[in-house]
């Protein structure tokens, strides 16, 4: 089993540097210590759910989502994504961290091991 933790932890690497950019994640309420900015690796990803709306009818939803490890979050003080936080994209795009029409929570994680959160975005209208 060694050689396939060993894997995994190239693939990962890889993963991130093949499809990674840098983001700037911005706190709605500054840390105990003041810091109000910060910057991640993320990877952009979407979610797609469906949902039955009032009327009964099936509604899909997508959302951006944005993968970054649980670590870059402790080794900056932040314990978790909060709600109305905002990542600005590479691209200069502002994604605001909110949940999804669905009922799911703003966050969650992204694997079993809970090395990645899963943020959950919507764009910010400019």
């Amino acid at each position: 089993m060694a050689g396939f933790d060993h894997l995994a932890r190239v693939l990962h690497g890889t993963l991130y540097s093949a499809e990674g950019e840098t983001v700037t994640y911005e706190l709605n309420t500054p840390t105990g210590g003041g810091l109000t900015t910060a910057t991640f690796d993320a990877i952009q990803a979407e979610s797609r759910q469906q949902v039955i709306n009032d009327r009964g009818l099936i509604t899909k939803v997508k959302t951006k989502d944005f993968l970054i490890k649980v670590t870059q979050f402790d080794d900056v003080g932040i314990s978790q994504p909060r709600r109305d936080d905002i990542i600005i994209a590479e691209d200069g795009q502002k994604w605001q961290v909110t949940p999804p029409a669905t009922g799911l929570d703003y966050f969650e994680y992204s694997d079993h091991k809970q090395v990645l959160y899963r943020i959950h975005t919507k764009k910010v209208k400019s």
